[in-house]
């Protein structure tokens, strides 16, 4: 079994627009899940099976967007506002790593599609 590592990490908000950027870097052409997470609907699956185009924190409105393509040139840009918190799951599994944001009323997880 060759070697893997995982590394979890709360990212402080100073360093959200590094750190996204180095995700996208990382996940940028991978097919990922976007899953919503709320305290009135429950778990919602948003996009499954959608190439992450990038995602991007605006300091100054305080909002995370991830931009995702699927299939017959659908686009897709969930944007979170009220953002808590960053948590990234990074990972040299095949599976790939999971970007996870807390916000006011919920989450929101973004993980490649198996």
């Amino acid at each position: 079994m060759a070697n893997t590592t995982t590394t979890t990490t709360t990212t402080a908000e100073a360093l959200w627009v590094a750190e996204l950027n180095d995700f996208s870097a990382r996940n940028g052409g991978r097919r990922m899940d976007l899953e919503v997470v709320g305290d009135v609907l429950g778990l919602q699956n948003e996009a499954t099976d959608f190439i992450l185009r990038g995602v991007a924190y605006d300091p100054r409105d305080k909002r995370i967007e991830i931009m995702m393509s699927g299939a017959e040139g659908a686009h897709l840009t969930h944007t979170v506002g009220q953002v808590a918190s960053v948590d990234m799951l990074l990972t040299t599994f095949p599976s790939g790593d999971v970007l996870r944001i807390v916000h006011e009323g919920g989450q929101v997880m973004l993980h490649c599609s198996m």
